[in-house]
């Protein structure tokens, strides 16, 4: 299994990616923030990414499916060459009213 430097679990919205920054080597160290869900939105994700000098290569996208609003996301990223894991929905699991995403249980068992 390929080791990655950086997981960017996101949240898919119709109009927003709720994205968050896990570096594997530190996972103290998260950064939070939110984009369109659009063309430009995506654009500013990478430039994020390009501020922290990590290699794409080396960073796994993982978001839930969510039909036609996650299609930019899984566009953009195949068109880049980069790493995703995309959630069929029925993974998802509602403990009460929160919800957690299976994303964060594998982010978990990572370390």
């Amino acid at each position: 299994m390929k080791k990655y430097e950086l997981i960017a679990g996101i949240d898919v919205s119709k109009l927003k990616l709720d994205v968050n920054f896990l570096l594997t080597n530190d996972p103290a160290h998260t950064n939070h923030f939110i984009v369109k869900n659009n063309k430009k939105g995506l654009q500013e994700l990478l430039n994020r990414l390009n501020k922290l000098k990590i290699d794409l290569k080396q960073v796994l996208f993982s978001y839930e499916d969510t039909g036609v609003y996650s299609m930019p996301l899984c566009y953009f990223l195949t068109k880049q060459g980069l790493d995703y894991w995309m959630i069929p929905a029925i993974e998802i699991e509602s403990v009460g009213v929160r919800r957690i995403k299976a994303t964060q249980k594998t982010l978990l068992f990572m370390h």
